[in-house]
């Protein structure tokens, strides 16, 4: 178990830098909307109306990718829960020596990491076009290709 554990909590580690830099993306892109719509404030104060309005369609544009990106980052959130949530899961039906639910347990975390490093990649690609394929704290094949064996398991009778 101990294996399959700190597999788990490797992945984990990742999850949660690659969250905080989605995050931060996100942060940084309201940051820039907000200094956008200043400078158009000052453009329009300025009586510099092409500039006030280029200020602005960046602003708008940013708006748009804040909003998408709010709605992503809240699912990678949930995501995230239910993964942890079967981690848990597995880890108590192997102290409860229940083979049987470990296996199924395991099966849903090895299925979670995969639709996790898929919508990470997702995000990241829609955050960075043109750059890399994927997040560059999960990357494929960080889970040895699939799941952790089951590890023994003794059935308390």
């Amino acid at each position: 178990m101990s294996s399959a554990i700190s597999n788990f909590s490797a992945f984990s580690s990742d999850l949660r830098n690659q969250f905080k830099s989605d995050v931060g993306a996100v942060r940084n892109d309201v940051k820039q909307r907000n200094q956008d719509v200043q400078q158009a404030r000052q453009d329009i104060q300025a009586g510099d109306q092409a500039g006030a309005q280029q200020a602005f369609d960046a602003a708008k544009q940013l708006t748009t990718t804040i909003q998408t990106d709010r709605t992503a980052v809240g699912s990678l959130r949930t995501e995230v829960k239910g993964y942890q949530t079967d981690v848990a899961s597995y880890k108590q039906a192997v102290q409860a020596g229940d083979a049987t639910a470990a296996k199924a347990a395991l099966d849903q975390v090895t299925s979670d990491r995969k639709q996790l490093r898929s919508d990470f990649a997702a995000f990241y690609q829609s955050n960075n076009p043109g750059g890399p394929a994927g997040p560059p704290t999960i990357k494929p094949g960080d889970d040895a290709g699939g799941a952790a064996p089951v590890p023994p398991v003794s059935v308390n009778a």
